[in-house]
Formats: structure tokens, sequence, C-alpha cells
């Protein structure tokens, strides 16, 4: 079809603006904008931009990974090739790459920005990783 042409052809540019529209833009539009019927201020549009950001790259990231997941794991649908990537997902990507990456961008915004105070806001790292970044 000719979407799938499209998203071979454009796929970086597909992961990022998907992702990014998907759960950036819209996630703080939805959440802010009309509930509280206010109008929007910079800091919608710096969450905005952040939002769009962070989610672009972790939607680009995310497709490259399961890019590779099918070299690793191959194309198949049964119960072993599925069970094995949904098991490096759920328990090697989200855990070690994915929560981290959004926890630490998050926790890097509520600071202003400044990278100093992020390192201070993940002590003791034991427990921002198990709290934080581990969703089980």
């Amino acid at each position: 079809s000719a979407w799938s042409v499209y998203k071979l052809s454009w796929a970086a540019c597909s992961l990022f603006w998907g992702w990014a529209c998907q759960w950036g833009c819209w996630q703080s539009w939805s959440a802010s904008y009309p509930l509280e019927k206010k109008s929007w201020a910079r800091a919608n549009t710096v969450n905005a931009g952040f939002n769009l950001l962070v989610f672009g790259v972790l939607g680009l990231l995310q497709g490259v990974f399961y890019q590779q997941q099918t070299l690793w794991f191959g194309e198949g649908q049964d119960f072993r090739t599925l069970a094995s990537k949904v098991l490096v997902d759920q328990f090697g990507w989200t855990v070690f790459f994915a929560n981290p990456y959004q926890a630490i961008l998050f926790i890097w915004k509520e600071n202003q920005f400044k990278f100093s105070r992020v390192w201070q806001s993940m002590r003791p790292l034991k427990a921002f990783g198990a709290c934080v970044c581990c969703p089980y």
C-alpha cells in the first residue's frame, strides 16, 4: 500500500513525528489546555517542545530497537519468537533504557534544565533505579 511505501521510505521521520505528535504534542495539549480553559502560555510551549523532543527521540530509538529484535529473533509469529521479543522489550529495553531515559529527562526539566541538580535528585541511585525506573 502507499502507506507502507511511505513508512519504509521515511521510517525515521515517521517514527520521530509519530511519537512526537502522539505522546509529545497531543499529551501536552490535552493535559492542560482544554480542561483548564486557559490561554496557551510560554510554559505550555516549553512543555510541548520538551515532550516533542523526548518522545520523538524515544520513538525513533524504539523503532531501531524493534528492527534490531527482528535481526536477533526473526520475523516469526511462533510462541518462542514472540516470547523472546516481549521479554527483551519488557525486562531489557524498558527497565534499562526507556524508563531511565524518560525519568532522567523529566527530572532535568523539573530542575529548570540544570544537569547539576539531576544527579542530586537521583540519590540514592539504588532507590532511583528501583522506584523510578523499574515499572514492576
